[in-house]
Formats: structure tokens, sequence, C-alpha cells
């Protein structure tokens, strides 16, 4: 059941939230970060939650493929921290759903902005949304 009222909303299997939930009788209360660490410390468990959350939105990523047809396909947020971990397991079940008259090959890439992503995105539209005098364009931002 998701938070919005309805049931497998994306956000109700493979969302932080249910994430940490489905290790709280196991691990207890644990973070983001504390599941990252024990994951890339070989936790069996955590590391499973994260290929699990990885595929269900692998599948997500399918049906956007199916209509879209991107060529490449950039993922941001903590997840990434964990590198492979979570990207293969992404990957594959991209590939898996996606309809065969889509792209062969559809490049899945981790986000270089790290965790700020959503920070410099939002700054970025802010910016845009603004008539500033002169041309903006081929502002880079950088982390700080």
């Amino acid at each position: 059941m998701c938070y919005c009222g309805n049931r497998g909303c994306l956000e109700a299997v493979a969302g932080m939230s249910a994430i940490l939930e489905s290790l709280r009788l196991t691990h207890g209360n644990l973070s983001m970060s504390d599941l990252i660490e024990k994951a890339l410390e070989g936790d069996i468990s955590c590391r499973r939650v994260i290929e699990d959350s990885a595929r269900h939105i692998g599948f997500a990523l399918a049906g956007l493929c199916n209509i879209v047809d991107p060529q490449r396909i950039v993922v941001g947020g903590e997840l990434i921290r964990v590198g492979d971990l979570f990207l293969e397991p992404l990957r594959q079940a991209t590939a898996r759903f996606t309809l065969p008259c889509s792209t062969p090959t559809i490049e899945i890439l981790p986000g270089e902005l790290g965790e700020e992503c959503v920070l410099t995105g939002a700054v970025y539209m802010a910016l845009d949304a603004v008539s500033l005098p002169g041309n903006l364009e081929g502002v880079v931002f950088h982390d700080a």
C-alpha cells in the first residue's frame, strides 16, 4: 500500500521508505547511508533490497523506454554510491522488459552531480525561469 492510497506504486516497492522498512525487523532503524555502508561491506540482506529496488525501477524504466525510446538514461540519487550493485540489476531489468523495436542498447549511466542533483536541477530551473540580461547558455554548475 502506497502512502498516496494506491497499491503497487513504484514508491511503495522501490522508494527509500519501502527499502528501509523491509529491513526494519532484521536491522532496526537504518538510514539510507547506513544501508549503503552495510551493502558495500557485504551485508547480504542490504545488497538484496538494493538489487530488488533496482529491478523494480528497471521494470518501470522499460515502460518509459517503450514509449520514449531514449538512447541514454542518466540515473541519480543516493543509491548510485553502490555502483554496479544498483546499476547492473537496473540495466538487466530495463533490457529484459523493453520492447525489441526500441533502441537495441539503451545506455544507463550514473549521474555526475551526485546527491546534489535535485538541488542543482532546481537552481537551474529557477535560473532558466528568471528573465536575466545576457545569455546563460553554456553556464556549467559544479559541485561545491
